[in-house]
């Protein structure tokens, strides 16, 4: 349907039917009249009129129903009531002032618009900017590191660790690695400070050759730490105990094989008890190994052909100058460090020689005499022809009478190698091995 059109009664302006639904326009009587118009309208209504004007419009707003429509559209009528007399002036006076009130009321009702008009919408609240769901994982990551127990170091790396993982690729990356970090040094620190005491504390034992107890001490103090680096450095002072002990044991046992040889049964009985404090069954069994080899040893000369030592213990100085690279000298033996024929600086004839040593790993060792140019005499092994003996004491003795060299090891005959028949020359001995340690050279007189 089309809208009506009308026009204010006093401006003239143009309104239409959807004026008045809105409360724009209104219509007394048969004059209409827009909201900017409409004081002057109500003003010129009689007392009544403004009083009947004003209901309507009231319970127009209220939403009550109203009693007539005179259109389609819902536009208040006000009906004209008769002017009443005026010869009295004060109830006019009266009424006016009514009026006045009245037409206020009706247009403030008019122009608030209808009961309902809906106030405007609050304007939505900011949104906060969404962080990065990376970022925010990180953060909580980072959170609940912090939270570790302060007193536990291994707790806290392991959190970290776990906060850098997650931080990967994020701003807080750095962060999360440069506490790790330091947190791996804080420990690394403690754990040096622990070692440190555990040495102290092992110092005594090692003194006193304590050997089991100071281990024991290392491998309780293993379980501190279930970490790969703490391991590794209980197991390198252990290897320290261990590697001590072997170190003492090789000079142990040379001296009580001597004092064996020399018939010294309390030497040998001091070896056994010392050996045996160390509570390593292995060193006890080889101890016995080596002193049961000078039991088949033929019967000690007159104690007017003792042996006679080439090496003080203390020196090379038994070596040719040319010689002397490649050996070192460490508790009272003469150690390889890398292959080189030894050559003594005296030359011998006739006489007994003797070689105690011991070798592992063998790749070939000999021990000869009157080497002499080109030509020589010498007990030589290979890998393994040298089996039987890895590990063991070795005691070689070369007797040289004329043109008649011989050899036993450890007691029994073993066949020399020959280049030549030369009266004289020099002794000699040299080895590839992984180890290669030599106790004594000595020389004595023939009986």
């Amino acid at each position: 349907m089309g809208q009506e059109i009308f026009y204010c009664s006093k401006c003239a302006r143009r309104l239409t039917s959807a004026d008045f639904e809105k409360g724009q326009a209104v219509r007394v009587g048969v004059k209409v009249s827009c909201t900017d118009c409409l004081s002057d309208l109500v003003a010129s209504l009689s007392p009544q009129e403004q009083r009947d004007f004003a209901k309507e419009i009231a319970q127009r707003k209220g939403g009550k129903p109203e009693a007539k429509r005179t259109s389609t559209v819902a536009i208040p009528t006000v009906k004209s009531a008769r002017s009443a007399p005026r010869s009295n002036p004060g109830p006019l006076l009266a009424l006016a002032g009514v009026g006045g009130a009245i037409v206020l009321v009706a247009v403030l009702i008019l122009t608030s618009g209808g009961s309902d008009r809906r106030p405007p919408p609050e304007p939505a609240p900011a949104k906060a900017p969404t962080e990065d769901p990376s970022l925010r994982a990180a953060r909580e990551a980072m959170d609940r590191a912090k939270q570790a127990p302060r007193g536990d170091l291994d707790a806290q790396i392991a959190a970290w660790a776990r906060a850098v993982t997650v931080a990967q690729g994020t701003s807080l990356q750095k962060e999360a690695v440069e506490t790790h970090q330091g947190l791996i040094e804080m420990r690394r620190a403690a754990q040096a400070k622990e070692i440190q005491e555990l040495d102290s504390q092992a110092a005594p034992m090692l003194d006193r050759e304590e050997f089991a107890a100071a281990t024991e001490l290392f491998e309780r103090a293993r379980k501190r730490h279930d970490l790969p680096e703490w391991s590794a450095a209980i197991d390198t002072k252990v290897r320290g105990v261990r590697t001590r002990i072997d170190t003492l044991f090789a000079t142990v046992r040379q001296k009580a094989v001597d004092a064996k040889s020399r018939g010294q049964d309390h030497e040998v009985k001091a070896a056994r008890e010392r050996v045996g404090k160390w509570q390593r069954p292995d060193l006890a069994t080889e101890l016995e190994r080596s002193l049961a080899a000078i039991v088949a040893t033929p019967a000690d000369p007159p104690s007017d052909r003792p042996w006679k030592p080439l090496f003080d213990g203390k020196t090379l100085d038994f070596m040719s100058k040319q010689c002397r690279d490649g050996w070192e000298v460490q508790d009272g033996s003469v150690y390889l460090k890398s292959p080189n024929s030894v050559q003594t600086r005296e030359s011998f004839g006739d006489g007994e020689f003797r070689y105690r040593f011991e070798a592992k790993d063998v790749d070939v060792v000999y021990v000869g005499v009157r080497h002499q140019g080109s030509e020589y005499y010498r007990v030589i092994w290979s890998t393994t022809g040298f089996q039987p003996f890895d590990g063991r004491t070795c005691e070689v003795i070369i007797t040289c009478r004329g043109d008649s060299v011989t050899a036993k090891v450890n007691g029994e005959p073993i066949k020399l190698e020959k280049k030549g028949q030369p009266l004289k020359g020099y002794l000699t001995f040299n080895a590839r091995a992984k180890y290669f340690r030599l106790f004594s050279v000595d020389v004595r007189d023939l009986p």
